[in-house]
């Protein structure tokens, strides 16, 4: 059986190998390149994994995660996770993607939350790393701005 196997996979025993690509429906696997250039000593203290420490109510986001790395084309680059509540109190969760960093501060970075399959602008976060890792500021979204923090898991 084994032989057969081996036979119908790359005939005579031998697997031939082909390298293929693979796409993906949701659009190109390469991002397009950052409109900023954050410096390597700043961007380097961002990549990590994070959670939400405390949220201001109005913004109605009960729990978050979001996780920060240099993509391929090393520009900073992310994925976060927010649940909450909308205006009708049904819960909603929803995900961006994390782009477009641009410093604005010695530690001060500025975010932009990006819709995954469109890049339409979610929202953005104004934030300042704390010694530690751990990220304050505000959070703008099509309302207004909220307070946020976030705590590094490392």
């Amino acid at each position: 059986m084994l032989c057969f196997i081996l036979l119908l996979l790359g005939g005579g025993g031998s697997i031939l190998f082909h390298p293929s690509t693979a796409s993906a429906t949701t659009g190109p696997s390469n991002p397009p390149p950052a409109l900023y250039k954050v410096p390597l000593s700043v961007a380097t203290q961002f990549p990590g994994q994070y959670v939400i420490q405390t949220v201001a109510g109005g913004a109605r986001i009960s729990r978050g995660q979001m996780a920060i790395d240099f993509n391929g084309l090393y520009a900073l680059s992310g994925v976060a996770s927010f649940s909450g509540y909308d205006a009708h109190g049904h819960r909603t969760t929803w995900v961006g993607m994390l782009y477009q960093f641009h410093q604005t501060a010695k530690d001060g970075m500025v975010i932009d939350i990006l819709a995954p399959a469109t890049s339409q602008l979610f929202g953005r976060m104004y934030l300042h790393r704390l010694k530690g890792g751990n990220l304050v500021g505000q959070i703008a979204l099509p309302e207004k701005r909220y307070a946020i923090s976030w705590r590094k898991n490392f």
